[in-house]
Parts: C-alpha cells; structure tokens; sequence
C-alpha cells in the first residue's frame, strides 16, 4: 500500500483547501482555543504583519483528503516559529501520520531558508493539567518524541481576540531549539 502525505502552503482564503482544512479546524479545536475562522481567513490573505511576522497555513493532506489544518507565526527578529494550531481529524490522530506531516513542516521551514532558533507552542493545562482536551494530550505526547521541552514557567495562554476572554487558560509552553540546549 502507497501512503501519500502532502503538506499544502494555503496563500489564499478563497483556495478550495483552505475550506476543507476549516472544516477539519472547527471539528478538532476546542472553543475556548479557537480563533475565529475570518481573523484566520484574513491572515492568510495578509500573512505579514507590520511588526514584521509572518504567518503560515497548510493543509494536511493524507492520500489525496484533506485531514488538518496548520498554522505558525515567524518572528524574525526573535528567530522564532511559534506553531499556533496543528490539528489532525480525530482517525487520523495517530503518531504514524502525525510524524511524517511534522517532517514535512520543518523540512519546508528549512527549504524556504528561515533562519529560527527556537520553535516554539502552547498546549493547555486546564484546572491544574486535570482536564487536558483530547488534541492536547496526543501533542503532548508526539512532542514529546520531536524533542520539545517544557519551559518550567507560569504561563497563561493571551486571550485570541478582545471578546474571547475564555481563551486566557493556563498552558505549558513548550520548546525545540534548532541546537542543543542544556539548561
């Protein structure tokens, strides 16, 4: 059997992928995490900030469906990927097809010549780690495994929006540097 894993780089809203990589966003990432789909749409059309950051999207393809969604932000001046969401459908959320996109991801970063030291994300420690939501628990596990750590520090995650005081939850930041890091 041929497995076929493609990243798709999503340029425009109106793109019948970045439709299909919504659909699988809205089932997977739970509301208080979820940032609306327009202010999502509206990056993708608009991927570089004033400050300077730039904002990247794929969709998630596994034999020829769409079945993800992700997305990152590149601070240059701070040499840092931030991954912002990286949601799989729930039957494909398995270690066997989340590596390979994660390969893919970084691999891109790499071609396209950003310069990071640091990758960086945020996964949720609702209530003190005790009521940790499916998709973070499956990245905190795969993570785990690419060589994340987590930075042992009080965090909480910043409000996705000014209406979305819900989204302000406790998280764990969890970091990979592009070398190795002892302290």
């Amino acid at each position: 059997m041929n497995q076929r894993y493609e990243i798709k780089p999503l340029t425009s809203s109106n793109d019948h992928d970045f439709t299909e990589a919504m659909k699988v966003y809205l089932r997977v990432i739970p509301a208080d995490v979820k940032t609306d789909t327009n202010e999502i749409a509206y990056a993708v059309d608009h991927p570089v900030g004033t400050n300077g950051r730039r904002m990247f999207f794929f969709a998630l393809r596994y034999q020829g469906n769409t079945i993800g969604f992700a997305q990152f932000a590149y601070l240059p001046k701070q040499k840092i990927i931030f991954m912002d969401y990286l949601a799989i459908s729930g039957d494909y959320k398995k270690n066997s097809i989340f590596y390979p996109f994660f390969s893919m991801l970084m691999l891109y970063f790499n071609d396209i010549g950003l310069n990071y030291d640091y990758f960086i994300t945020e996964i949720g420690a609702q209530n003190h780690d005790e009521a940790v939501d499916e998709d973070s628990a499956f990245l905190r596990k795969v993570l785990a495994m690419e060589d994340f750590k987590i930075i042992d520090a009080r965090y909480k995650q910043p409000c996705l929006g000014i209406q979305k005081q819900e989204s302000n939850i406790d998280a764990h930041l969890y970091l990979k540097t592009s070398a190795p890091i002892y302290t």
